[in-house]
């Protein structure tokens, strides 16, 4: 009786090893398959003209590869805010650098975030006049 209770235990050991095996072989396959920007997705910061100066008007555009984006949240390091992927913004401050903060949201809810400084030039000439 003892050896059939151990040929049992060998038998349901054997079969729960086969069983991870496979498991892992199935998650291998499908990591190795599975294209790089399953998981995630990827944003760029694009703006003209670069250099820039205090009170010049910027393009800013969000890049986005890999997704369709959902949603798009702007911090200008100035305490301004946008939420469209492409704005002209204008900074009153030169001689200065600004901590662009931009985070995309895409369709299935993932959310990357990407920080890009940007040196702000002091405007040839002085202020502007009204």
């Amino acid at each position: 009786m003892r050896k059939n209770n151990m040929n049992r235990a060998a038998v349901q050991q054997c079969r729960t090893v086969k069983a991870l095996m496979l498991y892992c072989s199935i998650a291998l396959l499908f990591f190795i398959f599975l294209p790089a920007n399953a998981f995630s997705f990827e944003v760029e910061i694009d703006y003209e003209p670069a250099p820039a100066e205090a009170f010049q008007e910027i393009e800013f555009k969000a890049v986005v590869k890999g997704a369709e984006a959902k949603s798009f949240l702007w911090d200008m390091g100035d305490g301004t805010k946008y939420k469209e992927q492409e704005f002209t913004h204008i900074y009153k401050k030169g001689g200065m650098s600004y901590t662009i903060t931009l985070t995309v949201t895409d369709a299935a809810g993932k959310t990357v975030t990407k920080k890009m400084a940007i040196d702000i030039l002091r405007r040839k000439g002085g202020c502007p006049t009204a």
